[in-house]
């Protein structure tokens, strides 16, 4: 599998559009053409290089070569499609040989276009611009892709907004307008189809500072770096992100990204990753292996018509308490700490936000900044133990009411416990023994997710297990209160 594939997974890129790339880059035109990562980089919109330059600057390069092409007598959508698709094998060689034997049928150079050693000059009232021969093979392998993009229902617009670049003396207008035009339609295709770009504007917040923090080329994610990310973006005068749960949620979104690709390869094998995917390496702090698989809250199935009538949950008490728990799932596991932060600080923010948005007097919202009533990890951790004792409660309940109708050796081992459970449920929908065939099959949907949310719980409480929830929440409680002075205190 090539670094382009590869990188191609990792921005959670579709099938579909992995083997239209795999279909380019391993024909016999590129093979053993050193094209892949680069056409990669330029479908995902990946700012490559130590310049980390425009994503946008290989569409304005490839409409300035289309007007160049154009010039050579290569005209219309017909002559596009013999220079991009007439090579039989695409070098820089045979590029450049074409182009020169061309040239000199054309009588270049002209007072637009000039041809050197290196490539294409376009000469502008606005400035020279050239295109090089050794980037031409990666652009004629980018018209390619674009040309099939969404089952080939762009290729008439590309051509129309490619038409306008070759319409009249050479414009760097109609270059400009044609390559953003395209480029708009590439962003709304790369936001679609590639999960990497739906997140972008966060990521490339988040994705500099993980390269900064490296160690050995390697991005860790973890506790502390989640957090000094926050401390450092909270107080920024420009584009600050100032709650912590929007931090969070982003580096959360990072993590899922790149693991959305799909493959344990582009999990586990480490390779090279960074804002292009080429600065460093990823490395989570914990569990990465209870994580490889697609996670959505258990929860959501209680949402269900069927199931909404049925007293599972009581809001506040049993469903609020676990709500982000079941959200995040091994994330949070992974992040424990950056997690507790989340639901116990999280809540404070809120509350220092909305407190001056209306107005709150002074001493309130100096108590809240002082995180005076921040829930305590043990807390937490408590409510959790009590939310578990009702879910195994459930679990129980329900498989009374689903029990076999024939004797089961393994009902019979918990079948006590299970109709405890039921008598004990005094709950809306618990009522009945025998279940008509709707009951029964709203309890099998339950059934399916409650062992999820069991395990989750069971899980993330042994996670905090392995930590003194006292002396870590009472080393937050001044790390986040100064923080929330530095964000707010001038409101005091």
């Amino acid at each position: 599998m090539s670094d382009g594939t590869i990188h191609l997974l990792r921005a959670g890129a579709g099938d579909s559009i992995v083997e239209q790339f795999k279909t380019i880059v391993e024909s016999e035109r590129f093979q053993g053409i050193p094209i892949a990562t680069r056409l990669s980089l330029i479908i995902t919109g990946a700012r490559s290089g130590k310049s980390q330059g425009n994503r946008d600057t290989p569409i304005y390069e490839l409409c300035h070569l289309v007007n160049a092409i154009a010039a050579l007598g290569y005209t219309g959508a017909a002559g596009r499609f013999e220079f991009f698709f007439g090579l039989k094998r695409v070098t820089t060689g045979n590029i450049q040989q074409l182009i020169n034997e061309r040239s000199r049928e054309y009588n270049w150079p002209t007072k637009e276009h000039i041809v050197s050693d290196r490539g294409i000059k376009a000469i502008t009232a606005d400035g020279d611009f050239e295109i090089w021969f050794k980037r031409m093979p990666v652009l004629i392998a980018f018209f390619e892709f674009i040309s099939g993009m969404d089952d080939v229902t762009f290729f008439a617009e590309l051509n129309d907004l490619l038409d306008q670049v070759t319409d009249g003396p050479i414009s760097t207008r109609n270059i400009k307008d044609a390559s953003n035009k395209i480029s708009s339609k590439l962003r709304l295709w790369r936001r679609a189809n590639i999960s990497w770009a739906e997140h972008e504007e966060k990521f490339d917040r988040i994705t500099p500072f993980l390269s900064q923090n490296s160690a050995d080329g390697y991005w860790t994610i973890d506790d502390d770096i989640i957090f000094d990310f926050w401390r450092q973006n909270s107080v920024l005068d420009k584009k600050s992100i100032r709650e912590y749960a929007t931090v969070f949620n982003a580096f959360v979104t990072l993590l899922r990204v790149m693991r959305s690709g799909s493959t344990a390869e582009a999990v586990s094998s480490a390779m090279p990753l960074g804002t292009d995917f080429d600065a460093g390496e990823i490395e989570a702090s914990d569990d990465m292996g209870a994580v490889a698989e697609d996670w959505s809250s258990p929860l959501e199935t209680f949402d269900h018509p069927h199931l909404k009538n049925i007293g599972f949950f009581k809001g506040e008490s049993e469903r609020a308490p676990i709500e982000q728990l079941m959200e995040y799932g091994p994330d949070a596991l992974g992040l424990s700490r950056s997690f507790m932060r989340l639901e116990s600080f999280s809540p404070v923010q809120s509350t220092i936000t909305n407190g001056i948005r209306f107005g709150t007097e002074k001493a309130l919202l100096k108590a809240a900044i002082n995180c005076e009533k921040a829930k305590s990890y043990t807390h937490i951790s408590e409510t959790l133990h009590e939310v578990l004792e009702h879910v195994e409660q459930l679990q129980l309940a329900v498989i009374f009411l689903l029990r076999p109708s024939e004797e089961n050796e393994a009902f019979k081992k918990i079948e006590e416990r299970a109709r405890k459970a039921f008598n004990n449920m005094r709950r809306k929908g618990f009522k009945d023994k025998e279940l008509n065939e709707d009951q029964r099959d709203a309890f099998l949907m339950a059934a399916d997710v409650l062992p999820s949310i069991t395990s989750q719980i069971r899980n993330f409480l042994q996670k905090l297990r392995e930590q003194n929830l006292t002396i870590t929440f009472d080393a937050d409680i001044p790390k986040f209160s100064e923080q929330f002075h530095m964000i707010y205190g001038e409101r005091l």
